[in-house]
C-alpha cells in the first residue's frame, strides 16, 4: 500500500482509444486527485516505426500504433508506478466498441513483454517465488525463462473497463483505479459507505474524490462542441465532413495529414467530435457499433451544412470495411459527394496530396451551389429523407416514427434492438400466400438444428435448408465489402444461392406470392459479425428486386441476438403453428409486461412456456450434441482408415438418419448406429499425434471456409483431429448470457442500487474463466473460448494447436498472441492459419505438412510416457493460476 505522503506517478497513452471521453475524464480526475500522470499522445515516426515492428501484424495499424506509444512513455520514465490502460466495451448504451478496444493492456503486455514474467515480478508474495522456482523447473525451456528476467519489462498495469459514460458507472471505475493506484485493500471501498467517523483513515478525503471527479467529468464532458459555434460562423468558407474513429480523425500520423491539410487550406473541418452529443440522437440509428451511430447521426446533422465528407479508416479493420462504405453510401444518398480512404503503415502523406488536392476542388465547386440555394437543397433532403430512413434502417425524427421498409411504425430505438430490419415488400403480419425459410450454410450440425427447431414446431415442410458452400459461392458474396472477413462473403454467398434456387424454383411453377424469410443471428459487437446482417438485410433485397416485383414475392431477415427475443418470436409466428401460437402470446405478453397479470395467470403461462421450451431445447440440444459426435468420432478416425474416404460415407450416412430421427430414443439409436459404423472400419492402428482446432467458429466449421483443413487435409498427413470449439457451446454460452440479462433486467432496480454503494452483481463475466491469466477481456468472437479450449486439451494430451481463423479476425489476432504465449509454455507445436476469399491451397498443404512432420518428429509417447507429460503440463496449469490468484487478489481491476 502507498504511503499517506508518497504520490504516485502513473503514464496513460492519449493516442487510440486516449481520445475516448471516458479515458480523458479518468487521466483528469486522477490529475485532479493528486496523482502525478505523464501522458503520450502524439504519434511520433519513431513510435509508428516501433508499434508497427513489436505488434502483432494481424492488429490493424492504430493498435500497433498504441503498443509504440507503450514502449516509448516506459523507456522515456522507468520509474512509472502504474501503467494505466483503460478497455473501451462501450460509451453509450445499446452500442459496443470493436474487439481492438478490450484488451489493449494485454496487446501491449504480449507485444512487449511476457505474461508470467510479468505476474512473476508483479506479485510480491513470497509464495509467488516459489511458484516462479517450480515453473523454471517443469517449463525447461532456457530462451523462455530469460524472457521472463531480461525481457522488456512493464511496470504494474491497471487495466480496467469502460462498460458507461454515464455519471454514477464513471465515478465507481474512477475510485477503484484510484483505490488501485494506491493498492487499498478489497474492502476499502465497501467501508466508504460508512459515516466518516468509522472509516479508514485513507478513506477520509474521499469528498475530496467526489468533487475530483465531479469536476473532471464536468470540464471534459463540456469540451465537446465548445468550438461548435465559431467553426460555423463563416459560411463563405469550404467545409468537409470527416467521418471515422475519434483517433482515426485527431492523429494525424494515421491519416497522412489529412485534418491539418485542408484546414491549412482555408476549409473548415467538422467531425464528430465537434457535435455536441445532445445534437448527435445516436440513439435513434440503426446498429450496434458506437462509431457507426455516431458517424451516422453525424452524417444526418451535417447534411446542410458542408460541401462534402470523408470517410476514414484502418485497411485490415474489418468493421471499418463495413462501415466506411455503408456511411459513404448513405452520405452520398443525401446529395453530397463523399470520398473514402484507407490507411495503413505505408501511408505517406505525398502519396494523398494530389487526391486531396483533388477533393478540394469539389469542395469548392459545392460551396458555390450551397451558398446559391440553401432552402432549395433543404427542401430536396426533406424529399428524399423517408427513402433514406427505409434504406439504411433510420428512424423519422420529426415524426418519431420508424420508417423501416413498410413495417408498422415502432419506436426508432427499437428498430435496433429487434430483428425485423429490412424487406423487400411493403407489409407486416401474415403474408397473403405460402412461406419459406432458410438460412445460411455453417456445417450440417447447424442444418439438423435448425431442422429440427423447424419440425418440432409444424414448420418442417417449409424449410429449406442451404446447400455447402464451394469456391462459386464465395465470389458470390465477395461482390461488396471486398475487404471484410471471410465468413461474410460465405454466408452471403450461400444466402445468394438459396434465394436464386427458391425463385427459380417459384418461377418454374408459377407459384402464388410467397414470402422467404432469411434467419440470422444478430451479432452485437465487438466482432465484426453484427455488421453481415445490416448489409445483407439492406443488400439481398435490392439485387432480387425485379424478380421479386416480377412473382409478387419478398424476401425479408429476421434475425435475434442476446436481446429482443419477443419481437423475433412474434415476428415468426405468423404460421398457423399451435405450438408457435402459444409462443407468440408469450411473447405479446413479455412485451406488455407480466405485471398485468394475475399471479395465478403468472404462473400458468410461466409453467406452459418452461415446459415447452425444456422440451424443444432438449429435443434440438440432443440431435446438436450427436451430431457433433459422431462428427467428432469421424475426425479421429479418418486419420487411421485404410481406405481413404470410406470415413466420409459412413458419416454422411450417419447424419442422414440422424437427420430424419425426430424422438429421442430414435435419435440415440442413430447416434450409436453412426459411432458403431465409424469405429467399426479397417484402421491402421498405429498411435498418431492428435491436435485441437480452435479459432473463429464459422472456419473452423465449415469445411470450405477452411479449404478442407480439418476434415481432409490434417487425416492425410495422419493427425487425429479434435475440434475446442463447438456450435453447442455457442449455444450453451448464448443461453447463459440471455439468462444472465434477464435476471439482470427483473433485479435491475435493486441491483442499481447496490452498485451506488460498489456491490456489483450479475455483470458481464469472462465465457471461458481457463484462458486466463493468458487472456483477462472478453474480445468477442471466439477469441476467449479459443484459448480456454486449446489450454484445457493441452492439459488432456494433445500434441499441437491448430488455430484457424479469418484473414485479419481482430478476436482471433487478439488470441494468436495469447496462444503462441500458452504453446511455448507447454512446449507444444501451434499452427495458426489464416483464410481469407483464395481459393488455392497449395499453401495450406505445405504449411500442414511441416506442421505435422514437427509433431511427427516428437515421437509417438507410450502411455507412461504421455501419462508423465500430462502430469507436467497439468502442474504447470495449476502453477500459473496460483500465480495468477496471488496477483489479481489485491487487485480492483485486472
Amino acid at each position: 500500500m502507498i504511503g499517506k505522503n508518497q504520490k504516485p506517478k502513473v503514464g496513460v497513452v492519449l493516442a487510440f482509444t486516449g481520445y475516448c471521453p471516458s479515458v480523458r475524464i479518468i487521466a483528469r480526475f486522477l490529475e485532479l486527485a493528486g496523482v502525478e500522470v505523464v501522458k503520450s499522445q502524439k504519434t511520433t515516426p519513431d513510435i509508428l516505426e516501433e508499434g508497427v515492428t513489436l505488434a502483432n501484424s494481424d492488429f490493424c495499424l492504430p493498435l500497433r500504433v498504441y503498443v509504440g506509444h507503450v514502449k516509448r512513455l516506459c523507456e522515456k520514465h522507468p520509474d512509472l508506478t502504474a501503467l494505466l490502460t483503460v478497455n473501451i466495451r462501450r460509451e453509450m448504451a445499446d452500442s459496443s466498441a470493436c474487439a481492438k478496444h478490450r484488451d489493449i493492456g494485454g496487446v501491449a503486455l504480449r507485444s512487449l513483454d511476457s505474461t508470467i514474467g510479468y505476474l512473476c515480478r508483479h506479485t510480491g508474495a513470497t509464495k509467488a517465488v516459489r511458484i516462479k522456482t517450480c515453473l523454471e523447473r517443469l517449463v525447461k525451456k532456457p530462451e523462455l525463462i530469460d524472457k521472463w528476467q531480461s525481457g522488456f519489462k512493464l511496470p504494474r498495469l491497471i487495466m480496467p473497463s469502460v462498460n458507461s459514460l454515464s455519471f454514477l458507472p464513471m465515478r465507481r471505475l474512477c475510485f477503484a483505479i484510484y483505490a488501485d493506484i494506491f493498492q487499498w485493500p478489497r474492502r476499502y471501498l465497501l467501508l466508504s459507505n460508512l459515516p466518516p467517523n468509522l472509516r479508514p483513515a485513507a478513506l477520509k478525503n474521499i469528498a475530496h474524490l467526489q468533487a475530483a471527479f465531479a469536476q473532471a467529468y464536468h470540464e471534459v464532458l463540456a469540451e465537446r462542441g465548445r468550438h461548435l459555434h465559431q467553426l460555423l460562423a463563416d459560411e463563405t468558407k469550404p467545409r468537409l465532413g470527416l467521418v471515422g474513429r475519434n483517433y482515426m480523425v485527431m492523429d494525424a500520423a494515421l491519416t497522412a495529414d489529412i485534418k491539418p491539410w485542408f484546414e491549412k487550406r482555408g476549409v473548415v473541418v467538422l467531425t464528430p467530435g465537434d457535435v455536441p452529443l445532445a445534437e448527435l440522437p445516436r440513439e435513434k440509428v440503426a446498429g450496434y457499433y458506437d462509431t457507426h451511430k455516431e458517424g451516422q447521426a453525424f452524417i444526418d446533422w451535417a447534411a446542410g451544412k458542408v460541401d462534402g465528407f470523408i470517410c476514414l479508416g484502418s485497411f485490415g479493420c474489418h468493421p471499418d470495411a463495413f462501415q466506411i462504405d455503408f456511411l459513404a453510401a448513405y452520405a452520398r444518398s443525401k446529395g453530397l459527394p463523399c470520398w473514402t480512404f484507407r490507411y495503413d503503415e505505408t501511408t505517406g502523406a505525398a502519396g494523398f496530396a494530389t487526391r486531396y488536392e483533388t477533393i478540394l476542388s469539389f469542395l469548392l465547386k459545392h460551396r458555390e451551389s450551397r451558398l446559391k440555394s440553401p432552402g432549395d437543397r433543404d427542401r430536396s433532403r426533406d424529399r428524399d429523407r423517408d427513402r433514406d430512413r427505409d434504406r439504411y434502417g433510420g428512424r423519422d425524427r420529426s415524426r418519431g416514427k420508424s420508417r423501416e421498409a413498410g413495417e408498422e411504425a415502432r419506436p426508432g430505438p427499437k428498430a435496433a434492438e429487434t430483428g425485423w430490419i429490412s424487406s423487400a415488400r411493403a407489409g407486416n403480419g401474415s403474408p397473403d400466400g405460402g412461406f419459406l425459410i432458410t438460412w445460411p450454410y455453417m456445417g450440417d450440425t447447424l442444418n439438423l438444428a435448425l431442422e429440427e427447431a423447424a419440425y418440432q414446431l409444424g414448420l418442417a415442410d417449409h424449410v429449406v435448408p442451404p446447400a455447402p458452400i464451394t469456391g462459386d459461392t464465395i465470389l458470390l458474396g465477395n461482390e461488396r465489402y471486398t475487404e471484410s472477413c471471410s465468413p461474410y462473403a460465405c454466408s452471403t454467398g450461400s444466402l445468394k444461392e438459396t434465394i436464386d434456387r427458391l425463385l427459380h424454383d417459384l418461377e418454374a411453377k408459377a407459384a402464388g406470392p410467397t414470402t422467404i424469410v432469411m434467419l440470422m443471428l444478430r451479432g452485437e459487437g465487438p466482432c465484426t459479425f453484427g455488421w453481415y446482417s445490416l448489409a445483407q438485410s439492406r443488400h439481398l433485397p435490392e439485387d432480387f428486386a425485379g424478380r421479386l416485383e416480377k412473382g409478387g414475392h419478398r424476401l425479408i431477415m429476421a434475425t435475434m441476438g442476446m436481446s429482443g427475443i419477443s419481437h423475433f418470436i412474434e415476428e415468426i409466428s405468423w404460421p398457423a403453428s399451435r405450438r408457435l401460437k402459444f409462443l407468440l402470446n408469450m411473447a405479446r405478453c413479455w412485451k406488455k409486461g407480466f405485471g398485468t397479470l394475475s399471479l395465478s395467470r403468472r404462473l400458468w403461462w410461466g409453467t406452459r412456456f418452461l415446459l415447452l421450451a425444456v422440451y424443444l431445447t432438449n429435443h434440438i440440444f440432443f440431435k446438436m450434441r450427436a451430431a457433433e459426435k459422431l462428427r467428432a468420432a469421424a475426425l479421429r478416425v479418418r486419420a487411421h482408415e485404410i481406405q481413404p474416404g470410406e470415413v466420409t460415407q459412413i458419416y454422411k450416412a450417419a447424419i442422414e438418419e440422424l437427420c430424419h430421427a425426430h424422438s429421442r430414443f430414435r435419435q440415440w439409436l442413430a447416434l450409436r448406429r453412426g459411432l458403431a459404423r465409424i469405429h467399426g472400419v479397417k484402421q491402421d492402428g498405429q498411435s498418431k499425434p492428435r491436435v485441437i482446432s480452435v479459432g473463429e467458429i464459422y472456419v473452423v466449421l465449415t469445411s470450405f471456409a477452411n479449404r478442407g483443413t480439418v476434415e481432409t487435409i490434417m487425416a492425410q498427413e495422419g493427425i487425429e483431429v479434435e475440434e475446442g470449439i463447438s456450435l453447442s457451446a455457442f449455444v450453451y454460452h448464448s443461453m447463459q448470457e440471455i439468462r444472465r440479462r434477464a435476471l439482470r433486467h427483473l433485479l435491475r432496480p435493486i441491483l442499481d442500487r447496490l452498485e451506488k454503494y460498489h456491490i456489483s452483481l450479475l455483470n458481464e463475466r469472462l465465457r471461458e474463466p481457463g484462458a486466463k491469466p493468458f487472456l483477462l477481456h472478453e474480445v468477442g468472437g471466439e477469441g476467449v473460448p479459443t484459448v480456454a479450449a486449446a489450454r484445457r486439451a493441452v492439459e488432456r494430451g494433445c500434441d499441437g494447436i491448430l488455430h484457424l481463423h479469418p484473414f485479419k479476425c481482430m478476436p482471433e489476432g487478439i488470441a494468436k498472441d495469447a496462444l503462441k504465449e500458452m504453446a511455448a509454455l507447454y512446449g507444444v507445436p501451434y499452427l495458426a492459419l489464416s483464410f481469407d476469399k483464395e481459393l488455392d491451397i497449395e499453401r495450406l498443404r505445405t504449411e500442414t505438412a511441416t506442421f505435422a512432420a514437427l509433431l511427427r518428429a516428437a515421437g509417438p509417447a507410450d502411455g507412461s510416457r504421455k501419462k508423465s507429460e500430462c502430469r507436467r503440463r497439468q502442474q504447470i496449469g495449476r502453477l500459473v493460476d496460483a500465480l495468477y490468484h496471488l496477483y489479481r487478489r489485491p487487485r480492483y481491476c485486472n
